[in-house]
């Protein structure tokens, strides 16, 4: 799909498009750079003219890069000291169940919880990731709660 140029002054706020369509691809970002190396931060407006590049996805990158930002969440606390009413086996699975909830309409993929087991405060499982036919896995993610 087309998307309009934007057009402002420099230095003033500027607000990312809707992301464009291309059938049988993920829109992936926008990139300064034809290498696509470079990610644009919509902040605001460049001191010059700016082209930006799409960056389009298969459905396998897709996933790889959606298992790879799920793990750096993970390594920055996504899944820790997850608030719960009580540290039952069903409130710990409700709550990563909207944790997933989240992701799931970031990523536009579905995740699957499987393989879970409770230990105390911790439930440790296995996450699976598809978009379209395409299926990965993500083991042993374990997540920690706090009753509030």
């Amino acid at each position: 799909t087309a998307v309009a140029p934007i057009v402002s002054q420099e230095g003033m706020a500027i607000t990312e498009p809707a992301a464009p369509t291309k059938t049988g691809f993920t829109f992936g970002g926008w990139f300064t750079d034809v290498a696509l190396t470079n990610k644009f931060t919509f902040i605001t407006t460049p001191p010059r003219d700016l082209t930006l590049y799409a960056k389009w996805l298969t459905d396998q990158e897709a996933v790889q890069q959606t298992i790879n930002e799920i793990l750096l969440g993970i390594q920055n606390g996504d899944f820790l000291n997850l608030p719960v009413s009580n540290l039952s086996s069903p409130e710990m699975i409700a709550a990563i169940d909207r944790r997933v909830l989240l992701l799931e309409t970031k990523y536009g993929v579905n995740i699957s919880i499987i393989n879970g087991t409770r230990s105390g405060s911790s439930y440790t499982f296995t996450f699976q990731v598809t978009k379209s036919t395409v299926t990965s896995t993500l083991q042993n993610v374990v997540a920690t709660f706090r009753k509030v």
